[in-house]
């Protein structure tokens, strides 16, 4: 055996196959030992771990089998096992056994073979896809805490760092990754592991405080403030101030820390400030402290370059966002209230003056035509309805998002976004509910209120003082102004011209029609006057680029890899 696993090993050097980086990451993870019973759909994981110095592979004589043994041993040694399976009954005979390592709490990672592609759908021997077998069997969340097919090895740097957090924590952690057989010997590039520890369980302990105090004291830090701080926020406030730390946020936390405040560094991901870039490449920081993001594509644009060399400490409630947006990043992971974090922390840092001044960096307004600017409008509302009257604000799904996270400032959490899923009627109906004990603003275009504006009747019946600004120049400008700069011109972006105004009137809200500055603010006061809803109609300048930030870059970049 040991002579096949140096010929085998002089091999591995000559080829980076995915098996061999999972081999090897499966050993970074702590694994010493895989479990199983071999077969030709899983042969090249397999001969990858049979090569391998560092991980010991036992061949059963029944996969149930396997898995109880690895269930026995993960218990005894507090340690994850890898369990091998080949495809269809193999993947169905592990199950019982699969059930009651969870139950009994073990570590496993059960490695199955999922068919590969070109062969799919055509009767192959033991054939395993969801249209085959029964999709349990590799997905159940009765049986594992994490599970995922691998179709492209793009996905395996994220895969990875969310098994790894898994394994991680406390307590059971049954985890099912499926493998296509010709993606197992596929010649990928270098994947990155960047997450390297995850504090473990769901309390703050001393001595994860007392480390992480040791990563952070005599070093630069900056602090991104998330969606998931809020009720941290005056623990954020102080913090910053205590140690002179430059702030940053998600789209979805303006406000939560101050953005007039002199340590406001600004927004970032789509529609953010080019000041985080310049701030972070001037201050370098040694470490970022994310307080409650995801740290998702319109928060970061998973942009290594925002993550200093020695990486990030993501403190977060759930521990499956650790490395997931941005893998390579070197990650200690805490499982943690953002509140109860730093109020562990916060004490034990020393104070610090703040060695340099900061400042939030707007783009500059694009000249268009005689028609009313956009930026304009965002101008208007920020004077009467942010910095006076301080309402809570929801931008629609859109350009909307992009003038109101761009230039729009808070300095309480009064800002709404929806980042992740970004339904463009959301923020059409959401207003009615921000503004059932008060006033509430929604900033909105026109195709997202052709789609739910029959909502105004709503607001109409029970008389619930929602306020409604439409962007309206005809058309789904934020789709024309991404399309474009991919080559795709021919998308029909075209809305025949509406009168939002007079539907409003006509469902007995007020409505009101704006074509210039002068008609904005005196539609604006008037809105703020009324008790009860009003839709403002704004005919805006459609030739005017929202400030999407590297939204275009980062499609551009997501279709190349595809």
């Amino acid at each position: 055996m040991s002579n096949v696993k140096s010929k085998q090993e002089d091999l591995v050097k000559e080829k980076h196959s995915l098996s061999v980086v999972l081999s090897q990451r499966f050993h970074q993870m702590g694994v010493k030992y895989a479990f199983g019973v071999s077969g030709s759909k899983i042969a090249p994981l397999w001969e990858e771990l049979e090569c391998s110095q560092d991980i010991e592979v036992l061949h059963f004589r029944h996969e149930a089998g396997a898995v109880f043994a690895a269930c026995e041993y993960s218990i005894a040694f507090d340690e994850p096992v890898v369990v091998l399976a080949t495809s269809g009954p193999g993947i169905a005979n592990s199950t019982n056994a699969l059930i009651a390592s969870k139950a009994e709490g073990a570590k496993i990672i059960f490695v199955s073979p999922y068919t590969s592609s070109k062969i799919r759908g055509k009767n192959s021997f033991q054939e395993t896809t969801i249209h085959a077998i029964p999709s349990d069997l590799t997905h159940s969340e009765l049986i594992f805490d994490y599970s995922t097919i691998i179709e492209s090895s793009l996905q395996l740097g994220n895969a990875l760092n969310a098994i790894y957090s898994h394994i991680a924590q406390g307590g059971s952690s049954i985890i099912s990754l499926c493998l296509p057989t010709d993606l197992q010997r596929e010649l990928i590039e270098p994947v990155g592991f960047g997450l390297y520890e995850v504090a473990r369980g769901n309390t703050l302990s001393e001595d994860q405080i007392q480390r992480i105090q040791g990563l952070l004291t005599d070093r630069k830090f900056a602090i991104w403030v998330g969606s998931g701080a809020k009720k941290a926020r005056k623990q954020v406030i102080e913090l910053a101030e205590k140690v002179g730390a430059p702030v940053m946020c998600s789209p979805r936390a303006k406000g939560i820390f101050p953005e007039s405040h002199d340590l406001f560094i600004g927004v970032t991901g789509f529609a953010g400030h080019n000041s985080v870039y310049t701030t972070l490449e001037e201050y370098a920081p040694d470490y970022l402290l994310v307080l409650g993001t995801k740290l998702g594509e319109l928060t970061s644009f998973w942009d290594r370059n925002l993550i200093p060399e020695r990486g990030i400490i993501h403190v977060d409630r759930n521990h499956e966002v650790f490395g997931a947006s941005i893998p390579t990043a070197p990650t200690f992971g805490v499982v943690s209230d953002v509140s109860d974090f730093l109020a562990a922390l916060t004490p034990k840092l020393r104070a610090q003056t703040a060695q340099n001044a900061f400042e939030v960096r707007f783009d500059a307004f694009v000249a268009g035509s005689d028609l009313l600017h956009p930026g304009k409008v965002v101008e208007a509302i920020q004077e009467l309805m942010v910095k006076e009257k301080s309402l809570p604000f929801i931008a629609a799904a859109g350009n909307s998002f992009a003038w109101a996270t761009h230039y729009l400032q808070f300095d309480t959490p009064h800002y709404r976004l929806s980042t992740t899923y970004g339904s463009m009627g959301h923020a059409v109906c959401g207003v009615i509910g921000m503004a059932m004990k008060g006033k509430a603003v929604a900033l909105v275009g026109d195709g997202a209120m052709l789609m739910s504006g029959n909502e105004v009747s709503t607001a109409v019946k029970y008389s619930i003082p929602a306020i409604w600004i439409v962007l309206n120049d005809s058309m789904y400008n934020m789709v024309l102004q991404v399309n474009s700069p991919l080559g795709l011109d021919q998308t029909d972006c075209l809305i025949p011209p509406t009168d939002f105004a007079q539907i409003a009137i006509g469902m007995g809200a007020v409505g009101i029609s704006v074509a210039s500055e002068s008609e904005l603010v005196a539609a604006l006061n008037t809105a703020l006057e009324e008790a009860g809803p009003c839709v403002i109609d704004v005919k805006i300048d459609p030739q005017v680029p929202a400030p999407i930030g590297k939204r275009a870059e980062v499609l551009q970049s997501i279709l190349k890899d595809q």
